[in-house]
């Protein structure tokens, strides 16, 4: 058995891009606590993928949802219990949720991408569980931050960029009123979500610019 660092990963359809490979070893006599030692003796390895079948052991940074390309079906994933903590990310283990304050300031569509670049996405709080793990015991970022959800699409229908639709019952205060006071060319155009150190919901408009807080998906 694995030592109680490392927990059997429960999702399915992970892919891999060359980039979020760290190493592919084979051999019949590679165990999979074998494999966990090389995992934690190389510092670019967040989690490891290990098949009974093939004998293949391969080292991740990172791992991508993709349902066209999918890892090999005997292969098991498992994370270490501090990749989260060791990816320079928060962890909030009643979400679960794996988040990152970027103090920078950047319109929407940029933060967006950026955390898309550094393998994440702009965090998610959709459902009460993520919402309260992020505030437990106090905010422990001191700014307001951009979030992954817009009505951009369609005014007045917020939707997470995940496709999952706003609920807005669990917030502690929602102001989603399409004015922007500050953007001074468009004011009646606010399409971005913005999570306070409060707790409170609101909107402004995307090309305004914010702090914004990423999620690692797959190191939850």
């Amino acid at each position: 058995m694995l030592s109680g660092y490392w927990e059997v990963d429960p999702a399915y359809h992970w892919s891999n891009t060359t980039g979020g490979i760290v190493y592919t070893l084979t051999g019949s006599k590679l165990s999979k606590i074998g494999c966990a030692a090389v995992c934690l003796h190389n510092s670019d390895c967040l989690m490891f993928g290990y098949s009974d079948v093939t004998g293949t052991c391969r080292g991740f940074r990172y791992l991508e949802h993709n349902p066209v390309s999918v890892l090999e079906k005997s292969e098991v994933i498992y994370k270490h219990t501090q990749c989260c903590h060791l990816a320079g990310y928060k962890w909030k283990e009643d979400g679960p949720l794996c988040v990152k304050m970027y103090n920078i300031s950047m319109t929407w569509n940029n933060a967006k991408a950026q955390c898309e670049q550094d393998h994440g996405r702009l965090a998610i709080f959709d459902n009460a569980k993520k919402y309260q793990a992020y505030f437990y015991g106090g905010n422990a970022y001191k700014y307001s931050a951009w979030l992954g959800v817009s009505d951009q699409e369609r005014e007045g229908s917020w939707v997470w960029i995940n496709g999952a639709d706003l609920d807005t019952s669990y917030w502690s205060s929602v102001e989603l009123n399409d004015y922007s006071g500050a953007y001074l060319p468009d004011r009646f155009t606010a399409d971005c979500g913005i999570v306070g150190v409060d707790g409170k919901l609101f909107d402004n408009h995307c090309l305004q610019i914010f702090p914004f807080l990423c999620q690692r998906l797959d190191l939850e």
